[in-house]
């Protein structure tokens, strides 16, 4: 008779992924949940990634004007 599993490297697989933006930091944390094949067993790590401020554009009819303005 088995009396369970035996002694394994766990091989795991991405399970399950969630992610928000925390407004504190101005980051976006993932959470990612992995899952052994051969177990089950759950492992969770959590990512930070920084995003960066948008870009501010000038209107392209505000160039116009203002080098119309320069020339003229």
């Amino acid at each position: 008779m088995a009396e369970g599993l035996k002694p394994h490297h766990h091989q795991y697989f991405e399970y399950d992924c969630k992610s928000h933006f925390d407004s504190r930091r101005h980051v976006i944390v993932k959470k990612v949940t992995y899952m052994c094949m051969i177990c089950g067993k759950l492992s969770h790590e959590t990512y930070e990634e920084y995003c960066p401020p948008p870009k501010e554009r000038k209107p392209k009819a505000l160039m116009k004007y203002r080098s119309r303005q320069k020339s003229g």
